[in-house]
């Protein structure tokens, strides 16, 4: 009977762990079809009252070791405000999109020449695995890599983006957030990233994995979390996946290690009230960048409610827009 019980608890936490692996992989979709339905911004035109203009164009993954990722998203090239300003480059976070990210278009469009807003692998507008086109090419994007491969999709679109003498600048949410973080410490894209934006950044993926599960009441137990981000990055190809090293603290993933190696301004937004990402993360972040980092703390939102509030949000585009002063000049100066 005690055998039997064993076996019956162990197959139902193997199946819990399975089960949350495949929604990390496979987060909520939020796209145009969302947007209508809550009767929200479903493009830039829409988002400023017909103000931005903007392009639409496919970006292929496949920044990965031998481009075999494939899938592809939508891109919105957007005219910003600055003409003298540089391409600012938005990613989102886990079970958002570029729709869900217009709330943002303004302060994006205020500080940059050209805004560009795409769809991480396995969110948005990408296609899925069940759409019903079944080509392998769009499959193989068709799931999130919680941050992992996504880095490489990120320099490759700089790549494809920035012309001769332009200047990034890198700004994302949450996922988003250490994305950029990642990329811009990658030394593919050394002396082209002017600045980065980091809000709402978490160190290691099992921390926003373990909050955001039980605010749904998927799991209870840490060590199933761990489990299941362990399984979804050797689902999802992560180097070094198998011996789990990339989910520790100094490990290939730890955002605060990549951190250390900016050598471009870090602004990092946060709230002492996030209930996914905790402060302590964004304040370890910005303790490794060192002299780069400039940390914004604020209270009183949660997580996705920082732009919820037109003083607060008005508050931190100034602090961003000194430092890029800041950093333009500094930009200048190397120049000379």
């Amino acid at each position: 009977m005690g055998i039997t019980l064993g076996a019956g608890l162990g197959l139902a936490w193997g199946l819990g762990v399975v089960h949350t692996a495949v929604v990390l992989r496979n987060p909520p979709r939020r796209g145009a079809t969302w947007a209508l339905a809550k009767n929200a911004p479903e493009d830039p035109m829409q988002a400023s009252a017909g103000r931005a203009k903007f392009e639409t164009w496919r970006f292929a993954y496949g920044g990965g070791a031998g481009g075999e990722r494939g899938g592809e998203c939508e891109v919105w090239e957007i005219a910003g405000q600055r003409a003298d300003g540089p391409v600012v480059i938005f990613s989102h976070g886990w079970g958002e999109s570029k729709v869900t990210s217009l709330n943002r278009l303004w302060w994006l469009r205020r500080i940059g020449a050209r805004v560009i807003m795409w769809d991480l692998a396995g969110h948005g507008d990408v296609p899925s695995r069940g759409d019903g086109r079944g080509a392998k090419r769009v499959a193989a994007g068709s799931q999130s890599s919680l941050g992992t491969r996504e880095v490489d999709d990120l320099v490759a679109l700089v790549k494809q983006v920035v012309r001769e003498g332009e200047r990034v600048v890198l700004a994302g949410f949450s996922l988003g957030a250490g994305v950029s973080i990642a990329a811009a410490a990658d030394e593919r894209l050394r002396g082209i990233v002017r600045m980065v934006v980091a809000e709402a950044p978490y160190g290691l993926p099992q921390t926003p994995a373990e909050r955001v599960m039980r605010l749904r009441g998927v799991v209870r137990w840490r060590g199933s979390v761990l489990s299941a981000v362990w399984l979804a990055g050797v689902m999802g190809r992560v180097r070094g996946a198998m011996g789990g090293g990339w989910m520790k603290a100094g490990g290939s993933f730890d955002r605060a290690e990549h951190a250390k190696r900016l050598r471009c301004p870090l602004v990092v937004l946060h709230s002492e009230d996030d209930e996914v990402c905790p402060i302590a993360d964004g304040r370890a972040i910005a303790h490794a960048a060192g002299a780069w980092a400039t940390l914004h703390e604020v209270r009183g939102c949660s997580h996705a409610g920082f732009w919820d509030d037109q003083l607060r949000g008005e508050a931190a585009v100034k602090v961003i827009e000194s430092v890029l002063a800041g950093a333009d000049i500094r930009g200048a100066g190397a120049k000379g």
